[in-house]
């Protein structure tokens, strides 16, 4: 996460009331925040506006959150981006769901606005690690032992990752 480039974040939520507290709390957090009313339109905006981060109300019309998630890990864009799942209730089927989708994250609605704010922060710094990492030859961070066995280099000579999280270390 480059400190000069906003981190861009995508909110899907069908609670207008949801969306712009959630919205408000990432704006003023110096976040780019795009919305959206329902699933169908998170799959398409996420090819358009390529989030860092992805936060999906579980209950949406049109296309749940949960089959969001998984249309969204299956386009280029959405392989990597970590997708927090938001839900109104303690429900843990849903949650189950959501992870076996490819959720990053998962939180009731109704917690307070900076914890999401510092998930989503912690979320996109991971998120940019890990694209570093993908980029990178032939690792970073916590992935360096595994992704330099993959390569069959070394992960003492391998490259660090340059994310204000990581700041390079392994």
């Amino acid at each position: 996460m480059d400190k000069n480039v906003p981190t861009t974040i995508l909110i899907a939520d069908d609670d207008p009331s949801q969306l712009l507290l959630t919205e408000a709390a990432l704006a003023g957090a110096g976040f780019v925040v795009h919305t959206v009313a329902d699933g169908d339109e998170a799959v398409q905006r996420c090819g358009e506006v390529q989030p860092d981060c992805v936060i999906l109300d579980v209950n949406m019309p049109r296309l749940s959150g949960i089959d969001a998630c998984r249309e969204i890990r299956k386009q280029a864009a959405g392989r990597l981006v970590p997708i927090l799942m938001l839900t109104g209730r303690n429900d843990l089927p849903a949650i189950s769901d959501a992870y076996a989708a490819g959720a990053s994250d998962f939180a009731q609605k109704g917690m307070n606005p900076r914890l999401v704010v510092e998930r989503v922060r912690f979320r996109s710094a991971t998120a940019t690690c890990r694209r570093n990492s993908a980029r990178a030859a032939p690792s970073c961070c916590s992935h360096r032992a595994s992704r330099a066995s993959a390569t069959g280099s070394s992960p003492s000579t391998a490259a660090r990752c340059t994310s204000r999280r990581c700041s390079g270390s392994s």
